[in-house]
């Protein structure tokens, strides 16, 4: 079967068992109007018995993705297996409690078995990242006529889409990697572009771009006009010339072996984010995707830029000074702050740079508050969208986006949001919560509430009511605490560092808690290198087989 056949649609009556010799064949259902990808199947897979054994139309839609060499047995024939051998009979069961058990895991996604490079680089920097991949992958790199040949390991194969020998090597490829020089505009793409509209959208292999860079300093590399020049990309990754563990960090994503980090909001107590990434440098292990909202937003986005936890350490302890943030205080008609200060600290921080031209892949969250829903941010201006994620309702203004719609902390709706990572992302995930732990939030009975410098004046006393601050933020947790367990299932590791003696304005104490979270997750994350038989100071190679 060549690629782009589809062998039967969703709702079908079933035609037979299917089994895959050499080839690829990816499956599709309909979720409320929306046609989507659930699974993939290669060689020595067999589908399609479901739907015999419950004697109902197909469940999903099976699309030749791979030119493929298949076996079909007709329903006849499978029955009568069915009834006449108890060894199949059991085989066939065994199977498919196999399979429904891994129907939600990404982990059960095939990593790719064929590769085409497409670049307009030049020589040596192709020839660079080729190696760098292949030995990422433990691939080989092939020629076009080598596709027919059998084998078990992955391949990678140059493509020229200006040859028409093209038309082979896609219907063979599982990815097309994009290589292209980010010093340059958009080029080099309208073959891709005309393969690709000749594609059945179904069965067309994942088009991934990949930018070669020479700076590390977070300008603006226009990624967006890349990907609207060529809108079937799926994702997007930098590399900077001559540093191997950028071009890694593509081959983990290829693999489905990439590390996502979420880091969630806590005010001050978010600081321990930075403990967490310098435990995660000295044991090795690999960030290749961060996601956060509010503080962890913050840290996140200066971690996606390439800087280092040092830096990111220093850089807070002068943005946060507190003098300067109050000195920022307004009449309270829409904040007690006016938010000036705050976006010199967000434009300090991060730049003036796009969330896609980010050197590791990042996003946040938003609370938008006209439509009440979760906002999810992976391109556009990183200081407003980072600004927008730690906007604490009450103490800064809203962020008001090109259509008008006002955004708040996306710590209200999702103070961790694993399950946005686990939607984007394949490979193993590490979440944060900094405020899993809290301490109980009383005071003496009898006390009235102090007002004006009287409250001031008992800043320090064992009976102080709570700051405004700690009120506002305790009251943005409500929402966001109910879904913690949920949170943490949807990660590989869940951190949960003992913060509650910080409270969310405690920026005096911001080393202190950085401090707590390196010591956790040195701990926690040590404990999973050890699992591996790696060692606690052995650089760490994430594997699906460990369950972090």
């Amino acid at each position: 079967m060549p690629a782009g056949v589809r062998l039967f649609s969703e709702g079908d009556a079933p035609d037979g068992l299917y089994g895959i010799i050499t080839g690829r064949v990816r499956f599709f259902a309909d979720v409320d109007g929306r046609t989507v990808l659930t699974a993939e199947a290669g060689p020595s897979i067999t589908f399609g018995e479901g739907s015999m054994l419950l004697e109902g139309g197909r469940s999903r839609t099976a699309v030749v993705t791979r030119d493929a060499l298949l076996v079909r047995l007709a329903p006849e024939h499978f029955q009568s297996l069915m009834s006449s051998s108890p060894v199949v009979a059991t085989g066939v069961a065994s199977q498919l409690a196999a399979r429904f058990a891994l129907s939600d895991d990404p982990a059960a996604e095939r990593a790719p078995a064929t590769i085409a490079i497409d670049a307009t680089v030049g020589i040596d920097d192709l020839e660079w990242f080729l190696g760098q991949l292949a030995r990422t992958l433990g691939a080989q790199v092939v020629s076009p006529a080598a596709l027919d040949e059998d084998g078990d390991r992955c391949r990678i194969v140059r493509l020229d889409a200006a040859d028409p020998a093209a038309e082979r090597v896609l219907r063979q490829a599982d990815v097309v990697v994009v290589l292209r020089d980010a010093d340059r505009r958009p080029h080099g793409l309208e073959a891709l572009r005309t393969w690709w509209s000749a594609l059945d959208p179904l069965a067309a292999p994942r088009a991934e771009l990949v930018l070669l860079r020479g700076d590390s300093d977070g300008r603006r590399i226009g990624t967006a006009a890349w990907t609207a020049a060529f809108p079937s990309l799926i994702e997007h990754h930098h590399v900077r010339r001559g540093v191997a563990d950028d071009a890694r960090r593509v081959g983990r994503h290829l693999a489905g072996t990439a590390v996502g980090l979420v880091l969630g909001g806590g005010g001050a107590r978010g600081m321990a984010h930075i403990g967490v990434l310098r435990a995660l440098s000295e044991l090795g292990i690999p960030v290749d995707r961060i996601g956060g909202s509010s503080m962890g937003a913050i840290v996140g986005a200066q971690a996606a830029l390439g800087q280092s936890w040092e830096q990111i350490l220093e850089e807070n302890d002068r943005a946060w000074n507190r003098r300067a943030l109050r000195l920022d205080l307004t009449l309270p008609t829409v904040s007690v702050s006016s938010g000036r200060r705050a976006r010199r600290i967000f434009d300090n921080l991060v730049g003036d740079v796009q969330l896609e031209d980010f050197l590791v892949d990042f996003f946040c969250t938003t609370t938008n508050l006209s439509r009440f829903e979760l906002a999810i941010h992976r391109e556009g201006p990183a200081s407003q969208w980072i600004r927008a994620s730690a906007s604490s309702p009450g103490l800064w203004p809203p962020v008001v986006d090109a259509r008008g719609e006002l955004h708040i902390d996306g710590g209200q709706l999702n103070n961790v949001p694993t399950d946005v990572m686990r939607r984007l992302h394949r490979g193993p995930i590490i979440a944060v919560d900094v405020c899993a732990s809290q301490a109980a939030m009383t005071v003496q009975p009898g006390v009235e509430p102090p007002v004006g410098i009287r409250h001031l004046l008992r800043r320090r006393s064992a009976d102080r009511f709570p700051s405004l601050v700690d009120t506002l933020n305790r009251c943005a947790l409500l929402g966001s605490l109910k879904q913690q367990a949920q949170s943490a299932g949807q990660a590989d590791v869940y951190l949960t560092p003992d913060l509650a003696t910080i409270g969310f304005s405690g920026f005096a104490r911001m080393r202190e808690a950085a401090e707590v979270g390196y010591r956790l997750a040195l701990e926690e994350l040590g404990h999973a290198n050890d699992a591996a038989g790696q060692g606690a100071g052995a650089p760490a190679v994430p594997n699906r087989a460990i369950r972090w």
